[in-house]
């Protein structure tokens, strides 16, 4: 009896009724919001200057935790300004390099540049 029970489950789903299906969160879960300082940042691009691409990667003011020197103008980016980081997306010694090599510029200064 049990069989014809199994049996029936299988066939009333592949007749297309839906079968109950656990959709809540684990009430342990906590809510995460939305980080909008961070969405508002910006996402990481690609962008072609001086004949080459480069990765620009906006840093909002509150992940701008370090002082910088721009190397467009030579001034200061201070802590709490926001900017981008800048480096190239093929870099000769692969993209850890390139990673390693990047540098923080004024947004300004990189759209002039």
């Amino acid at each position: 009896m049990e069989h014809h029970a199994v049996l029936g489950t299988i066939l009333s789903a592949k007749a297309g009724t839906k079968m109950p299906r656990k959709n809540r969160r684990n009430s342990a879960e906590e809510h995460q919001p939305l980080d909008l300082e961070r969405i508002a940042g910006g996402f990481k691009r690609t962008e072609f200057k001086r004949d080459k691409d480069w990765n620009v990667q906006p840093i909002s003011a509150s992940r701008a935790l370090k002082e910088y020197v721009c190397p467009g103008c030579f001034g200061q980016i201070a802590v709490g300004v926001p900017h981008v980081t800048v480096w190239e997306a093929e870099a000769m010694f692969g993209d850890e390099a390139g990673l390693r090599d990047r540098r923080h510029w004024h947004s300004r200064c990189w759209e002039i540049h």
